[in-house]
């Protein structure tokens, strides 16, 4: 009976975290010129957050201090993505990319630095020389970002298109056509 709840235990968390994936991998709607983290991160930060406090207070009378440090430990992760949430943006226009990061320390990027694209199932990054940006497949505006980038160093650059990443020949790394 015992090999049977956890087995049970093991599927149901599967199913979850596969269902919490899914939720974020579908596309919300974007906001033109803005690549923000997706809607559902907030709830999820919250909960992930309030449960895992809740259990550390809990265990917090126990007699070893592991539980009620991991507990902590995985309760930052929902306020890292609750950091997330708040501040991880992508603002671009004519002129150029704006991004603000984790802690909020906001870039300027021109199209004309743009060196190179590199395409994952997962990921896309625009190489800017050494700095890169990074779009994940749970933030949403990735492919009207990504293309409307393509675009602007088609017009700088006579009609072709961004340099291939060479150092990863894995990927997927063409920039699809409008």
């Amino acid at each position: 009976m015992d090999i049977i709840i956890k087995g049970l235990s093991f599927a149901l968390t599967g199913a979850a975290v596969g269902g919490i994936l899914y939720l974020l991998s579908r596309t919300g709607k974007a906001q033109k010129g803005v690549v923000t983290m997706h809607k559902g991160f907030l709830p999820f930060s919250l909960i992930v957050t309030a449960v895992f406090l809740s259990f550390t207070v809990a265990s917090a009378f126990a007699t070893a201090i592991t539980a009620p440090a991991t507990f902590f430990g995985f309760s930052l992760i929902g306020q890292i993505f609750l950091l997330a949430y708040v501040n991880c943006r992508i603002s671009y226009d004519e002129r150029g990319i704006t991004c603000r990061n984790l802690f909020g320390v906001t870039k300027y990027y021109t199209y004309d630095q743009v060196t190179a694209l590199e395409r994952t199932e997962q990921e896309d990054c625009v190489h800017l020389g050494k700095a890169r940006i990074s779009v994940t497949f749970y933030q949403t505006g990735r492919e009207q970002f990504v293309n409307y980038v393509c675009s602007k160093y088609r017009e700088l650059h006579d009609g072709q298109s961004i340099p291939r990443k060479k150092d990863n020949p894995i990927t997927m790394l063409i920039c699809r056509p409008l």
